[in-house]
């Protein structure tokens, strides 16, 4: 008995931290973009894509934390400011806040992320079953 509460709990432990690992915003971006619109990267144009995938990380921004690295290689968490006047670039690779400081190294925790994602399409079915039926009225 004693061996089996060990061993859940060295599982969940490994589950959190696997949780916390880093993952880059461009592939969340990219997940969260296919699994919204159905579409696939080649089905875009490589200068649109990389608009969309920006538009993509504003959205989880909006519902998660955006962490970068700074010039000292410390990973810290982009500010709400920062994110409600700054905007992303080359399809959520680089983040720009309003007084130009550019953060590099962009990524997300990955539980964040699949909440960020599981978030987004829950808010696009919404709006998209109240426009259906505000057309319908």
């Amino acid at each position: 008995m004693h061996r089996m509460r060990k061993d859940m709990k060295k599982f969940q432990d490994e589950l959190v931290a696997r949780q916390a690992k880093p993952v880059k915003l461009r592939v969340v971006a990219a997940m969260a973009h296919h699994e919204l619109t159905g579409r696939k990267r080649e089905a875009v144009l490589a200068r649109d894509y990389f608009a969309e995938l920006d538009k993509v990380a504003a959205s989880l921004a909006q519902v998660a934390d955006i962490y970068y690295v700074n010039a000292a290689r410390r990973v810290l968490r982009i500010a709400a400011e920062d994110l409600a006047a700054g905007r992303f670039e080359n399809g959520a690779d680089v983040f720009r806040t309003a007084g130009g400081e550019v953060c590099l190294g962009l990524s997300m925790r990955r539980g964040d992320a699949m909440d960020a994602i599981a978030a987004l399409k829950i808010s696009r079915a919404a709006l998209a079953a109240q426009a259906e039926k505000s057309g319908a009225a």
